[in-house]
């Protein structure tokens, strides 16, 4: 084996003819040179010269190249410090305020300096060992160290720590349908199956006003601004509201949808007159029943009535709000997984038929051991047919029980098969 086949085989888990072995020597290889270390680690060619040397002489099967635990700071605009016996260091902050972050540029390798010279090295040393030694040319210092040179261990610290202040809420921008974030990747994807297939093409999965503003502030800040500053996070819910429901408008619109039809809540299709939008609302689970009709279900609402009405999709147990669900305007169907808790399930479905809201008693296919008694207990629990689909999410890798999903290997057709076997026997 030689140094290439030597390494693959390792890093493979295969059996090499020995272990590989690579030199963290370059600080030892700079000395070697004569040369004064900071004209070395800044000068590629010299660089490359000092592994080079150390490698002729040892054969060791890696040159692992750097020239310390400063190169990328230094690229981003950090000020370091090259020493006389030691590698350079970075011990000055360069962003003064985090804020600063916003504003940074990604450093250009071919052009910022000291990167530019790493890959200077980097090509000479290819080209000098031609393919017999393993080059590890590497960043060094990954997100969080980098981070903290930036901005300083110790200011890097208390930004972790520092709560955030609700007034980042008025700095919020709409996005621009279709352009903002990964808008345009969604876009670029839905007029490709629109033109490669004849099935639908619906919008993205909508998660609703609530999902939106907890991914945006966090769910800790959430809690406390409800208490603190109940108008920004009113703000923020109208304002995450009303872009979806202009990105939804925007996504129909290109795929040929009316407004008011067109939904499929996780593939189940809303028949004409029950609305055209679905909403996630998974974190309901988790909320009070009056912090829940105070900031959630408004806006919930406005999105669903913007579209003649529509499904709300959550997962697990929100008995708590069957109240707010089964009087939410516009609301015409809730999809819920129910993960087993058939006791849950019943009393949510019960309040929904008294209010004519079709309920929708989903979840992944159970067990093998639990099936037929899940859907035995399930279609005792609903009480009847009004109102109710019952739907089986077909994962072969998949088994859910008692509020698990477990790995699980069958095959998905006989799988299929089976479920709407028992389904039409029940």
């Amino acid at each position: 084996m030689n140094s290439i086949d030597r390494i693959h085989a390792a890093i493979r888990f295969e059996k090499p003819d020995r272990v590989p072995v690579d030199l963290h020597n370059f600080q030892p290889a700079a000395r070697a040179t004569g040369k004064p270390l900071p004209e070395v680690f800044r000068d590629g060619e010299l660089l490359a010269e000092a592994m080079l040397a150390a490698w002729r002489e040892f054969g060791h099967d890696m040159i692992l190249l750097e020239n310390g635990t400063a190169c990328n700071a230094q690229a981003c605009g950090a000020t370091v410090t090259y020493m006389d016996n030691s590698a350079p260091v970075s011990h000055t902050a360069f962003l003064q305020e985090l804020k600063d972050a916003l504003t940074m540029e990604v450093p250009d390798p071919y052009k910022a300096f000291p990167i530019c010279e790493i890959l200077k090295a980097t090509r000479i040393l290819a080209k000098e060992t031609a393919g017999k030694v393993w080059i590890c040319a590497r960043a060094d210092q990954g997100p969080m160290d980098l981070a903290a040179q930036l901005r300083g261990l110790d200011n890097f610290m208390l930004d972790i720590a520092t709560e955030e202040e609700p007034e980042l809420i008025d700095a919020l921008q709409m996005p621009v349908p279709g352009v903002s974030g990964a808008m345009a990747d969604v876009v670029r994807t839905m007029d490709y199956f629109k033109a490669h297939s004849d099935l639908p093409v619906g919008f993205t999965d909508c998660q609703g006003p609530m999902a939106t503003a907890l991914q945006i502030i966090g769910y800790d800040n959430f809690c406390y601004w409800v208490q603190d500053d109940p108008a920004r996070i009113h703000k923020l819910m109208q304002m995450v509201t009303d872009a979806l429901i202009t990105w939804v408008k925007f996504q129909k619109a290109r795929a040929g949808q009316p407004l008011t039809g067109g939904s499929y809540p996780l593939s189940i299709k809303l028949p004409a007159g029950f609305g055209g939008v679905w909403l996630s609302d998974d974190d309901s689970v988790i909320m009070s029943a009056d912090v829940y009709r105070e900031f959630i279900k408004p806006y919930n609402e406005k999105l669903l009535v913007a579209f003649g009405g529509g499904c709300i999709h959550y997962c697990g147990n929100s008995t708590q709000n069957i109240e707010n669900y089964a009087t939410t305007k516009g609301v015409t169907a809730i999809n819920n997984f129910t993960l087993d808790n058939i006791e849950a399930a019943a009393k949510i479905r019960r309040a929904l038929r008294e209010n004519g809201v079709v309920y929708m008693a989903c979840d992944f296919t159970p067990s093998d051991r639990r099936l037929e008694d899940y859907y035995r207990e399930l279609v005792k629990a609903m009480d009847g047919p009004e109102g109710l689909i019952i739907a089986s999410y077909i994962a072969p890798a998949i088994a859910l029980e008692k509020g698990k999903y477990n790995t699980a290997n069958r095959e998905r057709t006989a799988l299929a098969q089976q479920v709407l076997q028992l389904l039409r026997r029940l």
